[in-house]
């Protein structure tokens, strides 16, 4: 029953890949996105596209029912970007899995750890994608996740303060994470 669970919450990663693909859609667009939607979390393809037929970003966004994503519609409506509502996406995915996880101790520790490692690699790529943008430490910093495995917020810190993406690969290495920045 409880590794069920699980499973069914890690589910909704396809989910949150769908929306983000709708988004983008919609973002961009793209007339043929409904060929890159799996349908293998607890939405069908039917709803996906029903979301694909929708006027605009905003039209898709006030539909999904899996999270309030207001915040991320206004920053987009703001600024054209699509960043804050998939992080508001990403955000609810992650912090349920933990949530479901500490429900079940005994089952979910290998599970967190897991999800604690896919946090590190999220914030990782936040912090790099966001520096290559030219986005200041102190704007980053909110997209970020607290709850890694072995990124610490001092190891953030270090992180956020490089001036450039080269920089940041150097620090990953000397951290221990060579074999993840090759």
């Amino acid at each position: 029953g409880n590794l069920r669970s699980i499973v069914n919450a890690y589910l909704v990663r396809r989910d949150i890949e769908n929306l983000k693909i709708v988004l983008r859609a919609k973002f961009t667009g793209d007339e043929i996105a409904e060929r890159l939607i799996v349908p293998a979390g607890n939405f069908s393809k039917q709803y996906f596209h029903s979301l694909l037929q929708k006027e605009s970003v905003e039209d898709v966004a006030r539909l999904v029912t899996i999270t309030n994503l207001k915040k991320g519609i206004e920053h987009y409506q703001k600024t054209g970007s699509l960043f804050e509502i998939e992080n508001q996406l990403d955000s609810h995915y992650y912090l349920s899995l933990l949530e479901l996880t500490t429900r079940m101790p005994k089952q979910g520790t290998v599970f967190r750890e897991f999800i604690k490692t896919e946090l590190d690699v999220h914030n990782v790529m936040t912090i790099l994608r966001l520096t290559k943008e030219g986005f200041a430490a102190e704007k980053i910093e909110p997209y970020l996740f607290s709850k890694g495995s072995r990124l610490r917020k001092a190891q953030l810190q270090r992180l956020l303060v490089s001036s450039d993406v080269e920089e940041i690969l150097e620090k990953l290495k000397s951290m221990g994470f060579r074999s993840m920045v090759g």
